[in-house]
């Protein structure tokens, strides 16, 4: 046996022995960002709640208007899409920086809520909205926009979710 296979061999024991021991939660960004190279098979161990993302915008002399699933249109999957997917891997991207934004906000100490808004992960969805809302909206009237986040459970209709975060309005 040569020495690529031994060390072949004791990374994937060394796995195993991981897998099997009792979890223990590591706080942390550092910890979150690295995640990847930790690979983990308690995918569907307990289910979590899932940030989604909603929106509503208005017209200059109009009230908001209710809110709208920012993922509400799933993309239509073909054969194609299993060697070219860009709509699927930009979901997968709005749904990570969810995510990305939902561990930021468990580790905001109390007075800190202010720095969160000058993030760069909020700064991201602040601009996701505001390009959502551009498409779909006319221009040539002056606009703002709101949005929020919130965490719902799979399954269960959005209006059970809880609030994590309302923005304030913001002008187009």
């Amino acid at each position: 046996m040569n020495t690529l296979t031994f060390l072949f061999i004791l990374y994937f024991f060394i796995l195993t022995l991981l897998a099997l021991l009792k979890r223990v939660h590591l706080p942390g960004r550092m910890i979150n960002l690295l995640r990847a190279f930790f690979p983990s098979w308690r995918f569907f161990e307990d289910l979590g709640e899932v940030p989604v993302l909603f929106y509503r915008f208005r017209r200059k002399d109009q009230s908001l208007g209710d809110w709208k699933d920012m993922n509400a249109e799933k993309p239509r999957r073909s054969w194609l899409s299993l060697a070219l997917n860009a709509q699927g891997n930009l979901l997968l991207a709005y749904q990570s920086l969810l995510q990305h934004v939902m561990s930021e906000l468990a580790e905001i100490k109390d007075g800190q809520e202010d720095e969160f808004e000058h993030s760069v992960s909020y700064t991201l969805v602040k601009n996701l909205v505001r390009s959502k809302v551009l498409n779909e909206a006319t221009l040539g009237t002056e606009m703002r926009y709101q949005f929020k986040i919130s965490a719902i459970l799979p399954g269960l209709p959005h209006e059970h979710g809880e609030e994590l975060l309302c923005s304030p309005e913001y002008e187009i």
